[in-house]
């Protein structure tokens, strides 16, 4: 909207305002480019295994059970940067604990959860 807006109040009309229009969109999309690419030809060299897939499906629940738990308490949370930076490290350090109690504790204590391969 602030492109189009700009350019209108420029008074630039026809052809030009799609030339203009489509250069944002290019330079707008290069790094969605950048980024998707990079994420395609780094997960085509490294195949994720069955545990790296459980480890991510536990920090996006956790991820979304945070914001859950502060959408109900106050959402007014989530617009300060320092306030959500807290809130993400802190789904973070509770998926290390999780981690930290399933990997390393639990089979000190010889206890066994869910299917192992």
């Amino acid at each position: 909207m602030l492109w189009t807006n700009l350019l209108n109040a420029q008074e630039i009309g026809g052809m030009a305002f799609l030339g203009f229009l489509l250069v944002y969109m290019l330079i707008y999309q290069i790094d969605e480019l950048g980024i998707f690419l990079v994420s395609v030809f780094s997960l085509h060299q490294a195949k994720i295994e069955e545990k790296h897939g459980r480890m991510l499906k536990l920090l996006g629940g956790m991820l979304m059970l945070s914001l859950a738990v502060v959408m109900m308490i106050d959402p007014s949370i989530m617009t300060n940067m320092k306030n959500a930076l807290l809130v993400f490290a802190l789904a973070f350090m509770m998926t290390g604990l999780i981690l930290l109690v399933h990997q390393v504790l639990l089979p000190k204590l010889k206890i066994q959860l869910g299917a192992k391969k």
